[in-house]
C-alpha cells in the first residue's frame, strides 16, 4: 500500500528510563512500566506501520504470563518512529496467545494498526514495547471478493448527474486489503492480578533521611477499560485515473468476523487524501460499548475489474508430515512437549496451531494418514484445514512458515521455524527448520515435507456494462494487460498504478511485480 505524505518523528531519549525502571525488574520489581502515568482508555498509544516478524515466543517468564506471548515485530511509520527508543528500529508488540486469537494474528508482509499500553520492558534493558495491546487492526494485501450485490459509485461524465450507482459484476476479485479488527479487555497474567512482575505505573525515587527509597509504581490491573473511539488507517494502493475518464470507483464491504462475532457500533469508513493517494480512516466508537470483545472485517479495493480477474490463481498447500529429528526432550524426559503454529498467506485464515499436547512428538509425525491442507469444505474436513487455499496474482509468492515452543516449564526449547516463499509451481517440497536459539535451553529440529498444488480454477468474471467500460479506458496495447508501475521496494505494486495520458505508449509487464510486500526469508 502507497501512504500518504506523513511527518515524521525521531525516537525518544527517555532519560529517566532507569528511575522509572527502579535499575531493573522481572525477579521482584515490575518487568514492565508504563512509560508515561497511564490514566485510562485515552492513554492507550497507537502504533501503525508494516509488519516484520510474527512469531511465537518461546520463553516467557510463568510468574507473569499464563501463556506464551505472540510477538508482532512492526517498523512504525514516520509519525510512529517517537515510540521507539533510542537506536531501536522496530517496535515489538506482545500479546499472550490465549487472549490472541490465532485469524487475527497478522502475517509478515501485512501493515498493523495497534493501540496499547507504551511500556518500558525492565527486565531487558528498557527498549520500548506495546505490551499488551488492547486492539489490533491487521491490514493484509490480498485478492478480495467484490460481493455481486454490491454496488459502487461510478462516475457520469453528466455534469447534472455526476454519479450513478452500479453492480461490478459476477465472480469479480481485485487486489486489495482484507483488515481483520480485534478488541479485548484481556492480556493474560501481566495484568491479571497485580502480580509483583507484572504491569505497572512508572517507579521513582524519594530522597528521606534514612537514605533513598525506591517507590514502585501502583499496579495495572484487567478488565483494561476500552470506552474511548479507536481511530487508524487503512492504506491504499494508489487510485487509478485517467484525464480523460473518470476514476476508478472504492470499493469497501464491512463484515461481522466469520471467526470472532461480536456485537457494537459499525467502523465508520472516511476517504482522506489526495488522488491518487487516497486512504481510509476507521473510526470506531466504544464509549458505550459493554462488551468484553469487539471484532470486525473491512474488505476495500479499487474496482477496476477484468473478465480473466488479472490471471488470479488459486494454490493449494499439502502439509503431509513432520520428520522430527531432535524433539527438544531427553530420552529420560520422553517425547516433546510441543505447542506448534503453521502460518500462510491465504487472507482469511492465516495461522492454524498443529500441537498443544504433552509428550506427543517424536520421529515422523504423519498426523494420522490424514494430512493438514488448505482447501474448503469440500476438500477438506474441519481438524486438518490450514484455511482456504492461497489466492495469488502472477508473479506473487506463496508463503509457508512455522513457528513454536517445546514446553519445559521455566526454561522452554525453540522448536525452529521454516520460513518458505514457494513460487507458484506445483511442488513437493522438504524444508529443514532453522533455529540460531544460544541459551541454556535449546533447539529442536525437523524437516517439513509438504507439497504446493494448483487448486480449483478462480473462472472468470463477468462484468457489469459500467464495469466493462471503466475496463476498456483502462486497456493498455492489444493484449489487454493491466497498466502498472515498477515501484520502488517501500511501495506496493498494483494492477491500477499507473497515470497514463491518451498518448502515452503500452507498459512493458515483463518486470512487474504485483504488490511489493513478500514476507522475509530471514524472518525467525
Amino acid at each position: 500500500p502507497v501512504l500518504p505524505s506523513q511527518t515524521a518523528t525521531k525516537p525518544s531519549k527517555i532519560p529517566d528510563a532507569n528511575e522509572k525502571c527502579l535499575g531493573g525488574g522481572g525477579v521482584v520489581d515490575p518487568q514492565w512500566v508504563t512509560v508515561n502515568q497511564w490514566t485510562g482508555a485515552e492513554s492507550y498509544e497507537l502504533l501503525e506501520g508494516s509488519v516484520e516478524k510474527s512469531h511465537i515466543s518461546r520463553k516467557d517468564n510463568p510468574l507473569n504470563h499464563d501463556s506464551q506471548d505472540h510477538n508482532v515485530h512492526v517498523r512504525p511509520d514516520p509519525p510512529f518512529q517517537h515510540l521507539l527508543r533510542g537506536s531501536q528500529t522496530l517496535m515489538e508488540v506482545e500479546w499472550e496467545r490465549n487472549h490472541f486469537p490465532e485469524v487475527f494474528r497478522p502475517t509478515p508482509g501485512d501493515r498493523a494498526s495497534v493501540f496499547g499500553f507504551w511500556i518500558l520492558d525492565c527486565g531487558h534493558d528498557g527498549p520500548t514495547e506495546i505490551h499488551p495491546p488492547v486492539a489490533i487492526a491487521v491490514h493484509r494485501p490480498r485478492a478480495i471478493p467484490i460481493d455481486a450485490s454490491a454496488t459502487v459509485s461510478y462516475a457520469s461524465g453528466d455534469d447534472v448527474i455526476p454519479f450513478f450507482s452500479s453492480p461490478v459484476g459476477t465472480n469479480v476479485f481485485v487486489p486489495g486489503i482484507v483488515t481483520d479488527i480485534y478488541i479485548n479487555q484481556q492480556a493474560g497474567e501481566v495484568t491479571n492480578n497485580c502480580s509483583d512482575t507484572g504491569l505497572h505505573q512508572p517507579g521513582h525515587y524519594i530522597v528521606t533521611p534514612q537514605g533513598v527509597l525506591a517507590v514502585t509504581g501502583a499496579c495495572i490491573r484487567s478488565p483494561h477499560p476500552l470506552n474511548r473511539v479507536f481511530t487508524f488507517n487503512i492504506f491504499l494502493p494508489p487510485r487509478p485515473q485517467l484525464t480523460t475518464k473518470g476514476a476508478v470507483p472504492l470499493y469497501t464491504r464491512i463484515e461481522p468476523h466469520p471467526f470472532g462475532f461480536s456485537t457494537g457500533p459499525e467502523p465508520q469508513l472516511t476517504v482522506l487524501g489526495t488522488a491518487p493517494n487516497l486512504y481510509i480512516q476507521v473510526s470506531i466508537d466504544l464509549t458505550n460499548f459493554t462488551g468484553r470483545t469487539y471484532t470486525r472485517r473491512i474488505l476495500s479495493g479499487w474496482a477496476l475489474a477484468s473478465p480473466d480477474n488479472w490471471g488470479l490463481r488459486r494454490w493449494k498447500v499439502r502439509l503431509n508430515n513432520l520428520d522430527v529429528h531432535d524433539d527438544g526432550d531427553s530420552f529420560v524426559r520422553g517425547d516433546g512437549d510441543w505447542r506448534f503454529w503453521f502460518n500462510t498467506n491465504n487472507g482469511f485464515s492465516e495461522w492454524t496451531k498443529l500441537f498443544d499436547c504433552d509428550g506427543c512428538v517424536h520421529g515422523v509425525e504423519s498426523f494420522g494418514g490424514r494430512p493438514w491442507q488448505t482447501g474448503d469444505s469440500s476438500e477438506v474436513a474441519n481438524d486438518r484445514s490450514l484455511g482456504p487455499d492461497l489466492l495469488r496474482f502472477p508473479q506473487q509468492t506463496l508463503w509457508v512458515h512455522t513457528s513454536g515452543f517445546e514446553a519445559d516449564g521455566l526454561i522452554d526449547d525453540d522448536t525452529g521455524s521454516v520460513n518458505d516463499l514457494p513460487a507458484q509451481a506445483a511442488a513437493t517440497r522438504a524444508t529443514r527448520s532453522y533455529c540460531d536459539d544460544q541459551t541454556i535451553s535449546g533447539c529442536a529440529s525437523y524437516t517439513l515435507n509438504y507439497q504446493i498444488l494448483p487448486g480449483k480454477p478462480v473462472g472468470n468474471a463477468t462484468l457489469s456494462p459500467a464495469a466493462q467500460n471503466v475496463l476498456d479506458a483502462y486497456v493498455v496495447g492489444p493484449s489487454n494487460n493491466p497498466p502498472c508501475l515498477i515501484c520502488g521496494e517501500t511501495i506496493a505494486w498494483h494492477p491500477q498504478e499507473a497515470v497514463l495520458a491518451p498518448e502515452d505508449p503500452p507498459i512493458e509487464l515483463s518486470n512487474a511485480v504485483i504488490f511489493r510486500v513478500q514476507p522475509s526469508l530471514e524472518i525467525s
